[in-house]
């Protein structure tokens, strides 16, 4: 219950799909790998830190750790994490996306820069400081040209930087504070970005500015959050104020359907879309303490003497007693029903 999952990634392979998602209440990350079309085998992964945002590849876990301003690479085979310390103070990390040869790019929303981690064999961090101070980017993308997108959250607009020749491309702005927040690419190259603050989802085409399609989604404030496509253009999307899952066509007329999770008082984080069309969702449960009246009558059976403080081995195999004390009728409807 205090695992509260924040992110998940799938990695689909020809005859298998992991699904990795981080636990920052726990400092773990976890997988879930299916056997059959029921059963699945859930491995743990302790990180020493708490992940939230992360990206996998074949051969490696990435992850963010922004409470300790660092960026971690699990590698699943031998269970080895290495966590490395962003040289900006404070940066901040937001998201992360990994490439083809295993290296990390990362948003550093209050450093404003883009972080570049390679091991090669020893770590190298190289940060880009943004054009514009103030961006505060929060989604990440890398395109098939090799270009990095990211969400300028601060000016409620999107950016491209092609590290190759260091230059930066601003899209027009998407709406006065309209915040958008995590990106994704459809098969046809067009950009996705979520619009959190403006209730929207906005799709740009490659070449063509500005953006060229907002679409607003049916149920109000519902805080768009993650954003994945399948192999049929359907968008999936997590809102997460409202614990729904919502799936948006274009193909004219657009049209929105929208999933609430089964538990209505869930939190939603976390949403991908597998190789095989599957969409996966992370949330949780706050988890709440109460503290009841207790009465405890431990004695010993030889002596009859109340014995303190509680040793268990004391008793050998039977454990003292223990109660919990109510007032008045327990009723289901009102009370604790065990």
């Amino acid at each position: 219950l205090a695992s509260r999952p924040a992110d998940v990634h799938v990695v689909s392979e020809s005859l298998r799909q992991d699904i990795w998602f981080t636990e920052p209440g726990l400092h773990r990350i976890g997988r879930v790998v299916y056997t059959s079309t029921s059963d699945y085998n859930l491995d743990e992964f302790e990180v020493g830190a708490a992940p939230v945002s992360l990206a996998a590849s074949g051969s490696a876990v990435w992850f963010t750790v922004p409470e300790r301003n660092q960026v971690g690479r699990l590698d699943p085979i031998s269970g080895t994490v290495v966590l490395f310390d962003l040289p900006t103070a404070q940066a901040d990390p937001a998201d992360i996306v990994v490439d083809s040869n295993d290296q990390a790019w990362v948003t550093e929303r209050t450093g404003n820069r883009l972080a570049f981690v390679t091991i090669s064999p020893t770590v190298v961090i190289t940060e880009y400081v943004l054009p514009e101070s103030g961006l505060m980017p929060e989604g990440i993308l890398l395109d098939d040209g090799g270009n990095v997108w990211f969400a300028a959250s601060a000016t409620d607009s999107l950016w491209r930087f092609t590290p190759a020749n260091d230059t930066y491309v601003t899209l027009s702005s998407l709406g006065q504070g309209s915040y958008p927040y995590r990106l994704t690419q459809s098969s046809s190259s067009d950009i996705w970005t979520t619009l959190r603050n403006a209730n929207q989802l906005a799709q740009a085409l490659l070449g063509t500015l500005p953006f060229t399609t907002v679409y607003t989604v049916p149920t109000p404030n519902s805080q768009p959050g993650a954003i994945s496509i399948d192999s049929q253009g359907r968008v999936f999307f997590a809102e997460q104020s409202v614990a729904q899952i919502g799936q948006l066509v274009v193909t004219p007329p657009a049209s929105f359907t929208e999933y609430p999770l089964p538990p209505p008082d869930l939190k939603l984080t976390g949403l991908a879309v597998g190789g095989d069309d599957s969409v996966w969702a992370v949330a949780y449960r706050d988890v709440y303490q109460t503290h009841l009246p207790v009465v405890v009558r431990d004695y010993d059976p030889l002596t009859y003497k109340v014995r303190l403080p509680i040793v268990m081995q004391d008793y050998d195999t039977t454990p003292p007693p223990f109660a919990i004390q109510m007032y008045g009728a327990i009723r289901p409807t009102t009370d604790f029903t065990r």
